[in-house]
């Protein structure tokens, strides 16, 4: 939240801010994102929708099985806004900045190239313009998704740069040497918030 609010408040100079979380299944970005195929958006009739326009979005796998199919597109747009959006404020928030200036790295499993909602702001080290898994994506368009017509979602700051680093392998396993990696090319090309989408085990 930290990182997300110093983008907001542009502030991000010189800032270099690791987050090492797993995204929520309800809250998404502003385009069809990938999303498992029997779970459609849907109105949200739980206790966290802030009315009747609230939309649920549908989750995302954290990792792929051997063999199994990447993940695909989803065919349904979110035409209302997700309570999370609210819940945040985004909309007061984005009076004062939509992270124009800003670059926030993505260190997760890449960024698919083609998203309309992020065109123009990306951009992918290595093999991270390819996103099997999805989950990169999905947290790109939290961060960053610009408004599309017929959805009433945005991203946080739907004015900032994205730069895609690969901290998994093609189906969603993260390694802390991979995960270093990103956070170090990150830094190393100015980042001025770092996002990192997997969670890493002690090895105890």
């Amino acid at each position: 939240m930290r990182a997300m609010r110093n983008v907001m408040k542009g502030r991000g100079a010189g800032l270099v801010l690791a987050v090492a979380v797993a995204l929520p299944a309800t809250v998404g970005p502003a385009f069809a994102l990938p999303a498992a195929p029997a779970a459609p958006v849907a109105p949200s009739a739980g206790p966290g929708a802030d009315g009747p326009g609230a939309t649920l979005l549908p989750p995302l796998p954290v990792r792929l099985g051997e063999g199994n199919p990447c993940t695909g597109a989803s065919d349904r747009t979110a035409a209302g806004t997700a309570w999370s959006q609210t819940a945040l404020g985004l909309s007061r928030a984005q009076r004062i900045s939509r992270g124009g200036g800003v670059t926030v790295a993505v260190v997760d499993s890449g960024v698919a190239s083609g998203v309309p909602s992020l065109s123009g702001r990306v951009e992918a080290v290595g093999g991270a313009d390819e996103d099997c898994l999805g989950h990169g994506t999905f947290a790109a368009g939290l961060i960053a998704a610009a408004p599309e017509k017929g959805s009433g979602i945005t991203g946080v700051a739907p004015q900032a740069e994205i730069l895609a680093l690969s901290g998994t392998d093609d189906r969603g396993v993260p390694s802390p040497a991979r995960v270093a990696a990103g956070i170090r090319t990150a830094a190393d090309r100015g980042a001025q918030v770092i996002y990192v989408g997997q969670a890493l085990r002690t090895g105890k």
